[in-house]
């Protein structure tokens, strides 16, 4: 898996029977919230695969008040799958019962 770097466009994500395009720089730095609210972290990356071009992951530096054993950590900081966001507009929103590890899911 690759990441995004920042400045380059993402591929277009479907919002509303149309596809937007998004720029990933437009991204850097936004805010992660589940849709009831629920502060996530901070957008440090991107990961995608080099074969697909599919978005994979949403690299987050966790709030300080997140328990972090619900998600997939990596290093200091944990993936949330791109397949969670439900909407980008002034933050970066996600379905948290999509972003949690389920029983039977390993953690990285």
């Amino acid at each position: 898996m690759d990441s995004y770097a920042f400045g380059e466009p993402l591929p277009s994500l479907h919002s509303g029977g149309f596809m937007k395009k998004v720029f990933a720089s437009d991204l850097a730095g936004k805010e992660i919230v589940t849709v009831d609210g629920i502060v996530l972290g901070e957008l440090e990356n991107i990961t995608f695969n080099a074969d697909t071009g599919e978005l994979v992951d949403l690299v987050v530096k966790p709030d300080r008040n997140l328990s972090r054993v619900r998600y997939r950590a990596d290093g200091k900081f944990v993936r949330i799958p791109f397949s969670a966001v439900c909407a980008i507009k002034d933050y970066i929103v996600v379905d948290e019962g999509k972003s949690i590890l389920s029983r039977g899911q390993g953690r990285d």
